[in-house]
């Protein structure tokens, strides 16, 4: 079965794309990729680079579950990490691309998924961007209160293995390349090795608990004050995304946050004022989403590289 869903109108060393492609199919190569288009991000900045731009979906998942939830070793319910309790369906966004510090719906692209396969985005003369990173993330409970898988979590994988969940982690990262760790980049598993901590660095974070529940701030917070969250954009636009209401539609919640008038995420800042509405009310019943960033490479071939979307990734995505 194919489901398609339109749209409807209006520096860290070794830094890796650990959330890839994850699962069967979403694969398909881009064609064509020339020059840029005026709906693009194709521009460039005052200083001559071409500007980054990136296209993402945000889909929520639904959950059924079809035995026993599993558990952690503390009594804590986890999401399933089989695939078939996520066939029931799923509630995908409209297409976004984020271009000079602010998101605009794309409307040039829809959402693409075959059966049981990793989706993709493609365009009416079936045009298919370069996939760039997957990645699922869960609200669980106070006790366990954000998990994330690499690639989407219901896609069975090539390897028959099932995934696993990993508590969500930060490398900590210095604005002035001293000590003075002051930048938090919210990871995955990947290829981070021993870097990774369950605390966030710096002090006076603008965007806890909006963004990151205050579980994550050592008691004995750092005496830097932060400049900043970046991370792995799956994830950093997934936290976004549990800010507004569990009873949002996926299209309020995505205006609210992303592109609306008001928008939550623009030029760099966060304008949340409280914690997040979207996570789990219910201890036996988790809440998630699967985020899909793709390269903006049909029309910002230059802008829009694994290469840049890394360098943005490893700074600051969220200021304060």
């Amino acid at each position: 079965m194919v489901r398609i869903v339109k749209q409807t109108s209006r520096h860290v060393s070794g830094w890796g794309r650990s959330g890839g492609s994850g699962g069967k199919g979403g694969g398909n190569s881009s064609k064509g990729g020339g020059s840029s288009s005026k709906r693009g991000g194709g521009g460039s900045t005052s200083s001559g680079y071409p500007s980054l731009s990136f296209l993402f979906v945000v889909v929520k998942l639904k959950v059924v579950y079809l035995q026993q939830p599993e558990c952690d070793s503390w009594g804590n319910v986890s999401p399933p990490t089989d695939y078939d309790h996520y066939t029931h369906g799923e509630d995908p966004s409209r297409v976004m691309r984020y271009a000079d510090g602010r998101v605009t719906p794309a409307d040039e692209y829809y959402w693409v998924r075959e059966g049981d396969r990793n989706g993709q985005i493609c365009s009416e003369t079936h045009d298919y961007p370069t996939p760039y990173k997957i990645q699922t993330v869960f609200s669980c409970n106070p006790f366990l209160p954000i998990v994330v898988a690499d690639g989407d979590i219901s896609v069975p994988p090539d390897d028959g293995q099932r995934p696993r969940w990993e508590f969500l982690t930060f490398v900590h990262a210095s604005s002035t390349h001293t000590t003075k760790y002051d930048i938090s980049l919210a990871v995955g598993k990947g290829s981070h090795g021993g870097g990774r901590r369950r605390y966030v660095a710096g002090s006076a974070h603008s965007w806890v608990p909006s963004l990151v529940p205050k579980g994550f701030v050592r008691r004995r917070a750092g005496s830097s004050p932060s400049r900043g969250l970046g991370g792995e954009l799956p994830i950093v636009l997934a936290l976004m995304s549990f800010y507004e209401p569990l009873g949002a539609t996926q299209e309020e919640r995505m205006e609210n946050v992303f592109y609306g008038e008001n928008a939550r995420w623009s030029g760099g800042i966060w304008r949340g004022s409280h914690e997040p509405r979207g996570y789990s009310n219910d201890e036996d019943t988790p809440n998630g989403f699967v985020v899909y960033v793709f390269l903006d490479n049909l029309h910002n071939p230059y802008g829009s590289t694994p290469e840049a979307l890394e360098l943005f990734e490893s700074g600051v995505i969220v200021r304060g």
